[in-house]
């Protein structure tokens, strides 16, 4: 019994201090001109990463994004994590957020992978460009994946695979590759436990500003 106290005060303290960690990012996402949201709280059994939104229809988040609804002001959207609704945040992409994109690699893609997509942006004469990004913002996901962020200059486009494992791959229909444009939802740092379908949470891996995305 004892220890089973402990652990329930262990995991209130966690819990506050991620709800914290979460209201602090919603605001530095805001400030930096992004349109970001309180993520759905689902558990480790629930698949959907939505943003909070209308109950009848998770992907209401839609028509904010594409300016048919005007979206609730950053201060509601802020008081659905500090009253425990939510302990994540979802960074939306595109014109609505200034432009932002991100380059996402999945958590199961090995270091060998990912040293050859770098040689392949240095080769395109893009170096420069990537150690600009790789020195902003940069996300690890709870399944060890990574997100880079940046600005966009000019037409944001859509979701954008660029690399699929080999055929056989156990995730071989899973594009583990790719970029978030135009229409793109990223579950960003710092989201809790409760925010991602395997219970852990996306931390910052760079810098903790986005302004310097």
């Amino acid at each position: 019994v004892f220890i089973q106290q402990r652990q329930r005060r262990i995991d209130k303290v966690t819990t506050k201090f991620e709800r914290a960690e979460a209201l602090r990012s919603m605001q530095a996402w805001h400030d930096a001109g992004v349109f970001v949201l309180p993520a759905y709280k689902g558990n480790n059994n629930d698949k959907k990463k939505f943003p909070i939104g209308d109950p009848k229809n998770s992907y209401r988040y839609a028509h904010w994004r594409d300016g048919e609804v005007e979206p609730p002001p950053i201060e509601d959207r802020i008081d659905k994590i500090r009253k425990g609704h939510s302990d994540g945040i979802c960074v939306l992409c595109g014109p609505c957020s200034k432009g932002l994109e991100s380059l996402e690699v999945e958590g199961f893609v090995d270091a060998e992978i990912i040293a050859e997509l770098v040689m392949n942006i240095e080769e395109a004469g893009l170096g420069e460009v990537w150690e600009r990004i790789e020195a902003g913002v940069v996300d690890r996901t709870p399944s060890g994946g990574l997100h880079w962020y940046f600005f966009v200059d000019g037409e944001n486009k859509g979701n954008t695979p660029l690399a699929y494992p080999e055929p056989g791959h156990e995730k071989s229909s899973k594009a583990m590759i790719e970029t978030r444009g135009r229409g793109g939802l990223m579950v960003s740092s710092h989201s809790g436990g409760q925010t991602h379908p395997n219970g852990g949470v996306c931390l910052l891996y760079t810098s903790p500003s986005p302004r310097d995305a």
